[in-house]
């Protein structure tokens, strides 16, 4: 696990500021797949 998602009750109470930042903070999907800015190592490969 790259990182924990958003709990599931954010994208139905909060959806506009959900949506904003799975879109520019994440820059992929709200998954635990999701390579966050400080895993940048190369040599780890990617799911």
């Amino acid at each position: 696990a790259r990182r924990m998602p958003y709990p599931a009750e954010e994208r139905t109470t909060n959806a506009e500021n959900y949506q904003t930042a799975v879109s520019t903070l994440l820059q992929g999907a709200d998954n635990m797949a999701t390579r966050m800015w400080w895993d940048c190592n190369p040599n780890i490969p990617r799911n």
